[in-house]
């Protein structure tokens, strides 16, 4: 493995055959401009701008390889790219603030943007930082104060949950994404980059790496059911979030449950305040 990079040495050998095809595909239906007007005039704004977020990945990763050389720290999926950091520490120090706020940077969300309030109220929540911390002696599998790649990757496939209240009519509930191939297959060949035995994912770190993975997830799901273009414009209505992390074994499940405020002003110029509701197993 080339530990000089953060992007696995050999992308085209990761990229499963599902994967190249669909890619094809989002190539040759963005040759032809007036199929994605079409799509987008009949609803489909979520599969637009995923077809172009493909497009900009392909271009991402030439762009990687020929002046970079491969040494950036990019989302395996999004158009979120870091370059010249080694770590995950590297990169928490480049850019000066939460990653998860830069990761937002990176999609263009504004800074004015009303999520911004809302999501920093759950991650500051009282019991939100002990539960975390719960959750991360659980998955030490090892009992040493730092995760590995297994534990880390039984973490993201135990992600679960559901988001509704801004989606189309006919869906009530949508579940959160599931952990993709692409996406643990990176975790497997950058892991030990990302966290090298200096720099472990330890107890303190899993606080920040928890935020960007929950948040991410949960931002994956709405872009993919409501495109990237509506979720940076915001939501009239009220949007309830239930995410959750169940790792069997007769462990108890991390939860975590809040209702985000609408973030576009109604029709009397007017939002509603942050409603936030505590289930009996979420941090309180």
């Amino acid at each position: 493995m080339n530990t000089s990079s953060l992007v696995a040495p050999q992308r085209g050998a990761i990229v499963g055959k599902a994967g190249r095809l669909f890619r094809l595909f989002a190539f040759l239906v963005c040759l032809c401009p007036g199929v994605l007007l079409v799509l987008r005039t009949l609803g489909y704004s979520g599969v637009v701008d995923w077809v172009a977020i493909q497009l900009r990945s392909l271009v991402r990763e030439a762009s990687v390889r020929i002046f970079l050389g491969g040494r950036i720290l990019e989302d395996p999926l999004l158009p979120v790219t870091l370059p010249g950091v080694k770590t995950w520490d590297d990169a928490e120090q480049k850019v000066g603030r939460e990653i998860w706020e830069w990761w937002l940077d990176s999609l263009q969300f504004q800074e004015s943007s009303p999520a911004r309030p809302w999501i920093r109220s759950v991650f500051t929540r009282e019991g939100f930082r002990e539960s975390v911390d719960e959750l991360f002696e659980r998955l030490d599998s090892r009992s040493v104060g730092t995760l590995s790649s297994h534990d880390f990757q039984r973490f993201c496939s135990s992600i679960c949950g559901d988001v509704r209240g801004i989606l189309k009519k006919q869906q009530t509930k949508v579940s959160l994404l599931k952990q993709t191939r692409k996406e643990k297959l990176w975790i497997e060949n950058n892991f030990d980059l990302i966290f090298p035995k200096e720099k472990p994912l330890d107890k303190k770190t899993f606080q920040s790496v928890f935020k960007l993975i929950s948040l991410r997830r949960i931002a994956c799901t709405l872009i993919k059911h409501m495109g990237v273009s509506r979720l940076r414009q915001g939501w009239s209505k009220p949007l309830v979030m239930d995410f959750r992390v169940n790792l069997g074994d007769g462990l108890p499940p991390f939860h975590l449950h809040s209702i985000a405020p609408g973030t576009k002003p109604a029709v009397l110029g007017m939002r509603l305040p942050e409603i936030t509701e505590f289930p009996e197993n979420s941090p309180k």
